[in-house]
């Protein structure tokens, strides 16, 4: 998941060639407000919807996407409802491919037992131990195991029909030891599905 502030070590450098929006998912532990929280898109095809809506008010035509996690779980919905909108993927560690659901019942069962240990175990697990990591994203972890981002869409695996309508460039970028995706070696079947893929772990 992660909020827009999540993208401030990248985007000086992504700013040298692109105009950058770092955007908060909805209901995620960043700085936006909801209006209502009782309002949350309830799939995939209204989280792009949603999106396609922040593109119009910003006055973005077309735009290549970048989604970590959850926010490759976004991009890729913006790609299967909107592909008119969407140049080219760049997802790193996207959810909805591969050991999503796992990680989901990881997450739900942290969430529903917030306790130290557990939030430890699942931090672990998820991030690893090396300190710059906990330093970065520690304060957002504990929001989230609280229940912030309760009501969000689930990334529910994609099928392949769906994976075969993404007709743009998509670049994956996968960790060897990520403990939300899972082994990248799952990923390779990706490469078989969507036309124009690159896979590097």
């Amino acid at each position: 998941a992660m909020a827009g502030w999540s993208w401030q070590y990248n985007i000086a450098e992504l700013n040298k060639n692109f105009r950058t929006y770092a955007i908060d998912m909805i209901g995620d532990a960043g700085r936006s407000q909801l209006k209502d929280a009782n309002i949350y898109p309830r799939d995939g095809k209204e989280l792009a919807r949603l999106y396609i809506s922040i593109f119009d008010s910003l006055n973005v035509e077309k735009a290549d996407l970048i989604g970590a996690s959850a926010g490759g779980f976004a991009a890729t919905n913006i790609a299967i409802f909107s592909p008119e909108r969407v140049n080219r993927l760049i997802l790193c560690g996207p959810m909805g491919y591969t050991g999503t659901n796992l990680s989901v019942l990881q997450i739900v069962f942290t969430t529903m037992f917030p306790v130290p240990p557990l939030q430890n175990h699942a931090f672990h697990w998820a991030f690893g131990d090396a300190p710059h990591v906990k330093e970065a994203v520690r304060e957002w972890f504990n929001l989230i195991v609280q229940g912030v981002v309760s009501r969000q869409v689930r990334p529910v695996p994609f099928t392949e029909e769906q994976l075969k309508s993404i007709d743009i460039p998509v670049l994956f970028i996968l960790g060897s030891r990520d403990g939300l995706v899972g082994d990248p070696e799952n990923m390779k079947y990706v490469t078989q599905i969507i036309p124009e893929t690159e896979l590097i772990i």
